[in-house]
């Protein structure tokens, strides 16, 4: 029953077995070190990846900005310079009409000549004066409608048909 010689050879079946079963499982758990092994380097090389595309998007981000506030500055100065010119040419109408004025021209002739609104005409007469006596200054408000921009009267608009959108 208990036969010695029927366990060892039983055991040394086993022992055989047990052996490549153990030596299976290790390559098991090698191969899958060896997988999450690369998948940590794959990982790593994907984080690092990131971060070096992230520094060359905030360079990029931080040399449009210098770019865009130079160029800011320079649509600034630009937009002074035309302000000063353009101060140049309102001052010239504006002795235009005191001119005109001066001629016998009332207001409403000389909005109807320029084509432009009465309180338009009577803004640049202001103005004309304004520049003729010395120490008296007017202001000219942005949001104010363009004084140099024809106005259509009704009676001018009757006579002459619209121009088309566009032109």
């Amino acid at each position: 029953m208990n036969d010695p010689q029927a366990n060892r050879s039983k055991r040394g079946r086993d022992a055989g077995k047990l052996a490549g079963q153990l030596r299976h499982s290790r390559e098991v758990m090698d191969r899958r070190r060896a997988v999450e092994r690369r998948r940590e380097q794959n990982v790593s090389d994907a984080v690092r990846e990131y971060w070096s595309a992230w520094q060359a998007i905030s360079t990029i981000e931080q040399r449009r900005d210098r770019r865009v506030r130079a160029l800011r500055d320079k649509i600034g100065h630009l937009e002074q310079a035309a302000a000063t010119e353009i101060a140049v040419h309102h001052d010239r109408q504006a002795a235009a009409v005191a001119r005109m004025n001066e001629q016998g021209c009332n207001t409403d002739d000389i909005a109807e000549l320029l084509e432009i609104s009465l309180k338009g005409a009577r803004q640049l007469l202001a103005a004309g004066r304004a520049e003729r006596e010395p120490g008296v200054q007017t202001t000219h408000r942005q949001s104010e409608q363009r004084l140099n921009e024809p106005q259509r009267s009704a009676e001018s608009a009757e006579q002459s048909p619209k121009p088309a959108s566009g032109q």
